[in-house]
């Protein structure tokens, strides 16, 4: 993603399907953090980003608190991210405790 941002950005767009695949993927929080670097202006926080973080069983904790970081206002918790979080046997204990802090 780097090279291709570095070497081809202007081609690039980024989409709201782009930034749901990178919160839903097991290196999300590199992709992400490169996403918000390079292109944070382009990149929108949706409900259905913040739910692919949430049930993201790997990452999804690191992406969440990325988020809270950079974007804590465009991150809402819903019932719908609630419940992918409560169901991420992996990782959804983690991103229960940082939407409780």
């Amino acid at each position: 993603m780097k090279l291709l941002l570095d070497e081809r950005g202007d081609e690039v767009k980024i989409t709201k399907e782009v930034v749901k695949a990178a919160a839903g993927n097991h290196r999300g929080a590199a992709i992400m953090i490169l996403l918000l670097d390079k292109r944070g202006e382009e990149v929108k926080i949706t409900e259905e980003v913040v739910k692919a973080a949430a049930g993201n069983p790997e990452s999804g904790a690191a992406i969440i608190r990325l988020l809270q970081d950079k974007r804590g206002d465009e991150v809402k918790i819903i019932e719908k991210v609630l419940k992918t979080a409560a169901g991420n046997t992996n990782g959804g204990k983690q991103v229960v405790e940082l939407f409780l802090d």
